[in-house]
């Protein structure tokens, strides 16, 4: 009669230290993808810099320094442009926020 409730316990028990060191590997998991994930961000920056260096280094100091303007320039037409879309959207949300509703 006593039995019963000391192996739920011992289950129970059981089933914690399970789940625990289940949650634990994946926390171990996710934090070594985290790691790679650096790791390659790194590498990848480091290859995009070699690459970068040696192309603007075909080029006169000058040149280089116009090429990264230019690419600059580029990006900040993008970035105007996508700010743009982004005000107009908040345009249709107020307008949509305007609107009466229908119950």
């Amino acid at each position: 009669m006593f039995g019963v409730p000391e192996k739920r316990e011992e289950c129970l028990r059981t089933r914690i230290g399970k789940t625990l060191l289940k949650c634990l590997q994946e926390c171990d998991m996710a934090e070594e993808a985290r790691e790679q994930e650096t790791t390659l961000t790194d590498q990848v920056r480091d290859w995009r810099n070699t690459v970068t260096d040696k192309f603007l280094g075909l080029f006169p100091r000058r040149t280089a320094e116009h090429l990264v303007n230019a690419q600059k320039e580029g990006l900040l037409a993008l970035r105007s442009l996508v700010d743009r879309g982004i005000e107009v959207l908040d345009s249709d949300l107020k307008r949509v926020g305007e609107r009466p509703r229908r119950d």
